[in-house]
């Protein structure tokens, strides 16, 4: 339908008469201006995203990325770690497997690339070399080593229960990827409870003589033992486990 050309009608009597054609086409003008007016007030930022046609044109124009890595690229840093179930790493991302990295010449096992130098870099300056040795020691130039094909040790982590640096009220120092302790442990005389034995019956050195008792370990004819009464023999000597109730997870780190 063409409409024929009209004067502007007001927009109190727009609604006046329903059925008539050149009213409605003016309620849509009218609509069209009130909505026009509202655009000119929002920013070409807004305006962009209004115009975008899918989720990918949203993320382009949000500065989010590629859907598959933009969580890996737009919201962590060089050195930070998750944990994973997965036994692959992101782009990005090398595995914490108790390895080294370094540049291509290095022979670094867990990666060996250009792309290491800012996580090769950040370990250097915040860890020591007792934690996270590098080939061949430390210069104290991070650049120099880097670029003499040196590895570095990330911190190890397997097997292990991950815990935060620093010096906790009351607590030992623990310095940053530190890795220590044991899963089991034989303990030593001084670390066990104090306690008495139970001195073995029928033992032919359980009873002394009433003079000088005990003194020296002497039997009741009074004769010296080198080794003392016998007493009840318990325990094994076997280690002692450290282990506490325990979820195994991969970790990774971002380069």
């Amino acid at each position: 339908m063409t409409w024929p050309a009209v004067t502007p009608i007001d927009t109190t009597d727009a609604d006046a008469d329903s059925d008539n054609p050149l009213l409605f086409r003016q309620d849509i003008l009218d609509a069209m201006q009130r909505l026009n007016a509202i655009l000119g007030h929002i920013s070409t930022f807004s305006t962009t995203l209004f115009d975008d046609v899918d989720a990918p044109a949203w993320r382009a124009t949000l500065g989010l990325g590629d859907a598959a890595v933009q969580n890996t690229t737009a919201f962590w840093s060089t050195g930070d770690v998750k944990v994973t179930l997965k036994t692959s790493p992101d782009t990005g991302w090398v595995m914490m497997n108790d390895g080294t990295i370094g540049n291509a010449a290095s022979g670094a096992t867990t990666r060996a690339n250009a792309d290491t130098v800012a996580l090769w870099t950040l370990i250097y300056n915040n860890t020591v070399d007792a934690n996270c040795a590098v080939s061949g020691g430390r210069t104290g130039n991070a650049a120099a080593d880097y670029a003499a094909n040196k590895t570095i040790a990330l911190p190890k982590v397997l097997g292990r229960a991950l815990a935060v640096s620093g010096t906790g009220s009351g607590l030992t120092a623990r310095a940053l990827a530190l890795a220590f302790g044991e899963e089991n442990h034989v303990l030593t005389q001084t670390e066990m409870p104090s306690h008495v034995h139970t001195q073995q019956a029928g033992d032919p050195l359980s009873s002394f003589a009433q003079s000088g008792s005990g003194a020296g370990g002497r039997a009741a004819d009074g004769t010296a033992s080198a080794n003392g009464p016998n007493t009840l023999s318990a325990g094994s000597g076997g280690g002692h486990n450290n282990m506490q109730p325990t979820s195994f997870l991969n970790v990774m780190i971002k380069l």
